[in-house]
């Protein structure tokens, strides 16, 4: 058998790069369930939960202005915005850009949509909260109308399920409720402040992160102040509040038959809010009757940093499992966060067990790093640069035994693309051209292709 010399180095640092937002999509008649994960790269992984979550492809950036921070799915389209303002759709089988439009209002804050009437509602920086209109399609956005402007930037936006004039947009200190067909606010609920002493001036904003509505006008809203409050919208009354969490509450998601809720945020727990009976501890079938209640059940630990985004789906999308009797007892809790990583719990809408986390979907960095064996060189890719490293050279042994380095790693050259332009992939080969080594190095970035050579004495 032949002898290895292993190279052990800290040569190259990946960055991974967090979850800013998750969106699902699946049609009852294909077998096409896609999760689209939204990264602060402002890359888009698409993964597939009926294949046991496996990675189908990622939709790089082309534009290096465009920075989206949210994801959703309007039927079988993708559709991004961010805090550029830039509303963008894209093609179901390509994945490339559709079309796109510049949101009136500037950056936008938060998205929703309505199925039934195809279209989507965007809070913005300066207040507006304006409905867009898409075609069949999905090559252009229309403005519909604007339904609320107020003196604070939309940060949360929820749409009731099947009454397309019910619109619940959250901004700071306050709650409206809009009527898109009167396109104004109808209700406003004031939230208040939060106060750390008895001095006003010691008072601070309440920003409300998310919002979520059931089909009987029940509002729930997570605020900066760590709480999950549960709202009648129709008086504008608040109906529950739980201390949910130390820090902001970021994100919350509800249950189809709107039975459960979680919502997680900067302290990273996931917590579960039930709909139960006052006379049981087990989740009611129905939502309409007086006696029932919103209570506090469990708290899921599994994320280390901020948790930014969560989405439940049901369990029988996840078919690598053998099939139960129960699947239609079990949901698939999804979170992703800061820690950069996508988790998937399994759980149970009774109660009856603790979740379980069933899979971890890590973000491996994608980037395709060369070793070139004979001329003891690694080339390290990133997001918009290439370093040249050459490896180090062997000495003997020292008086224990151990391998010494004659000469050290050394960072050769560093290649930067231009305007920040995003690198796709990368090739490098080496010729020997008299007693001189030369160094051919390919690259392909978001502009186009780009060739570099290196001669001379560069060790």
């Amino acid at each position: 058998m032949c002898d290895f010399l292993v190279h052990r180095t800290h040569l190259y640092k990946p960055r991974l790069s967090s979850i800013l937002s998750l969106a699902h999509h699946h049609q009852s008649s294909s077998s096409n369930h896609l999760l689209a994960v939204l990264r602060s790269d402002h890359s888009i992984e698409l993964w597939n939960t009926h294949d046991s979550f496996t990675l189908e492809r990622t939709i790089q950036p082309r534009n290096a202005s465009h920075s989206p921070e949210l994801v959703l799915w309007l039927e079988k389209y993708l559709i991004t915005a961010g805090l550029d303002g830039q509303l963008i759709a894209y093609d179901p089988i390509t994945f490339e850009i559709l079309t796109s439009c510049h949101a009136a209002g500037g950056a936008i804050w938060s998205i929703t949509k309505h199925e039934t009437t195809r279209q989507i509602a965007v809070g913005t920086e300066t207040g507006h909260v304006n409905i867009y209109q898409i075609d069949e399609d999905a090559t252009q956005f229309s403005l519909a109308t604007s339904v609320c402007k107020q003196a604070a930037r939309i940060v949360s936006l929820a749409w009731h399920t099947t009454d397309d004039d019910f619109l619940v947009a959250g901004s700071i200190n306050r709650i409206y409720i809009c009527s898109t067909k009167q396109k104004r606010p109808i209700q406003q609920i004031n939230v208040g402040k939060l106060s750390s002493n008895s001095n006003r001036r010691g008072q601070k904003d309440t920003i409300i992160w998310c919002l979520a509505v059931t089909d009987d006008y029940t509002v729930f809203s997570g605020d900066s102040s760590g709480r999950t409050c549960v709202w009648d919208a129709v008086y504008g009354t608040l109906i529950r509040s739980f201390q949910t969490h130390r820090a902001d509450v970021l994100c919350m998601t509800l249950s189809s038959d709107e039975q459960t809720l979680f919502c997680s945020g900067v302290d990273s727990v996931i917590v579960r809010i039930e709909l139960v009976s006052p006379k049981s501890t087990t989740t009611t079938t129905t939502t309409n009757d007086s006696t029932k209640q919103w209570i506090k059940t469990i708290s899921i630990h599994s994320h280390t940093h901020d948790v930014r985004s969560l989405t439940l789906i049901p369990s029988r999308f996840a078919t690598i499992r053998k099939k139960e009797n129960n699947l239609s007892n079990k949901l698939m809790l999804i979170s992703g966060g800061l820690d950069a990583r996508l988790l998937v719990h399994d759980i149970i809408r009774d109660n009856s067990k603790p979740p379980v986390l069933w899979r971890k979907c890590f973000n491996f960095t994608q980037h395709q790093n060369k070793i070139h064996q004979k001329g003891n060189y690694f080339l390290f890719t990133y997001r918009d640069y290439i370093e040249l490293w050459s490896i180090g050279k062997e000495g003997g042994l020292n008086e224990n035994g151990e391998d010494i380095l004659e000469r050290a790693p050394k960072n050769l050259v560093q290649i930067k693309t231009k305007h920040q332009a995003r690198i796709d992939t990368v090739a490098m080969t080496i010729k020997k051209i008299k007693d001189e080594e030369q160094i051919i190095i390919a690259m392909g970035d978001t502009i186009g292709l780009h060739v570099y050579v290196i001669q001379g004495n560069i060790i």
